[in-house]
């Protein structure tokens, strides 16, 4: 049995699936260390703009300690936000056989790094980021050297796609030290959704033979709701499609203006974890238009897949060249080009057909190569190397 210590930001209704079912395995000693607190106390979600309580129990299934933040502003915004100076004596005191840390830009992860226990035990890198969005500037040059030095204090890296594989290698990683470990969600807890489908369109009044594009997740411009309704707008011969947008955030009131006195476009509010597996399943399509470096990965596709309900997204989010393959379990658009996303919507609506072709090799798809145990199988893999 190797005692593994894995440092994180807060808690995260995607993490703690993954948490149980490690400490589930016999081969594993788990102690996860939360540096902040947020996702188990009322705070404000500032993408979300309400307050988020996660429905799903996110500290159950595993031994877990909240190391004290003395940020005066503490949170992921800003790499001072996660400031806690006991981590590293924490850590030492459990004295585990490896760390993983989830991320690493944040003042306290630096700290460990450069630690003297940095030394002693061996430390793995689990991450999202990617390269897809080119920057170019002095800015980014230095960012990429720093990069480069922090890097080099990791012993191993958990990649969880391509794309992130890619941005690891471009940072100095090695192909002996990655591992993949997929981004995951639980596959059958939304697999259990199409009994609740027809709820959610009779709460719309959306006809069983009418096509439902959804977007999922919060009205901000990164992620960009507001191209999508303008697509969604121009579609030609829609009479039978519906816009189906789910959540919240600073883009709420620019998006209803833009839709209103529409009979198809409708609203939701924003739904929690339990209430989400009927909503995808109601839809036909998933559009996931995010632009620029930010949509790491898209859990929201993974969802979707669990649901049988495949995806569009832009060539800007990161599990496009995992889970989307093109014309098999959906379609990618070209980010920059609005016209582009109103062809794959409109290929969509017009091949009914083929979309649902593309639902159940999504289903296969993510249920194959996506799930707890696969990722557990990159955490072993790298522990067994070190």
């Amino acid at each position: 049995m190797k005692k593994l210590a894995i440092v994180t930001t807060h808690p995260v209704q995607y993490y703690a699936p993954l948490f149980r079912a490690l400490n589930a395995r016999p081969e594993i000693e788990l102690h996860v260390f939360y540096l902040w607190d947020f996702g188990v106390t009322n705070q404000q979600d500032p993408g979300f703009q309400t307050e988020v309580n996660w429905d799903l129990p996110l500290l159950s299934g595993y031994e877990h300690t909240f190391v004290p933040n003395t940020s005066s502003s503490p949170g992921t915004h800003s790499f001072w936000g996660i400031n806690n100076p006991e981590l590293v004596p924490r850590l030492t005191s459990y004295e585990p056989d490896a760390i993983v840390t989830f991320g690493f830009q944040y003042l306290s992860l630096y700290r460990l790094l450069f630690s003297s226990l940095q030394s002693k035990t061996p430390i793995i890198l689990r991450g999202d980021s990617h390269n897809l969005v080119k920057r170019t500037g002095f800015r980014e040059q230095i960012k990429r050297l720093v990069r480069k030095q922090i890097f080099a204090r990791y012993h191993a890296f958990l990649y969880v796609g391509e794309a992130n594989k890619q941005y690891l290698v471009e940072s100095g990683a090695s192909s002996s030290q990655l591992f993949f470990s997929p981004h995951t969600i639980d596959n059958e807890r939304f697999g259990h959704s199409n009994s609740q489908a027809s709820q959610i369109r009779e709460q719309y009044n959306i006809p069983s033979t009418d096509f439902v594009f959804l977007f999922a997740g919060k009205f901000e411009k990164k992620k960009r709701p507001d191209a999508l309704l303008e697509a969604f707008l121009a579609l030609q011969d829609s009479s039978n499609a519906h816009l189906l947008l789910v959540g919240s955030g600073e883009l709420k009131e620019q998006l209803a203006i833009s839709a209103k006195n529409h009979p198809r476009v409708h609203f939701h509010p924003f739904a929690n974890q339990q209430e989400m597996p009927p909503i995808y399943s109601s839809a036909n399509v998933l559009v996931l238009p995010s632009y620029g470096p930010y949509e790491t990965w898209g859990l929201c596709v993974n969802e979707a897949f669990a649901c049988k309900t495949p995806a569009i997204v832009s060539s800007h989010v990161g599990c496009a060249q995992d889970l989307i393959q093109d014309h098999d379990t959906g379609r990618i658009f070209d980010a920059n080009s609005l016209s582009s996303l109103k062809e794959a919507m409109q290929f969509c609506l017009s091949n009914p057909t083929e979309v649902e072709r593309w639902s159940n090799n999504a289903y296969k798809r993510i249920t194959g190569c996506y799930s707890y145990n696969h990722a557990i199988d990159g955490f072993l893999a790298a522990l067994h190397a070190l």
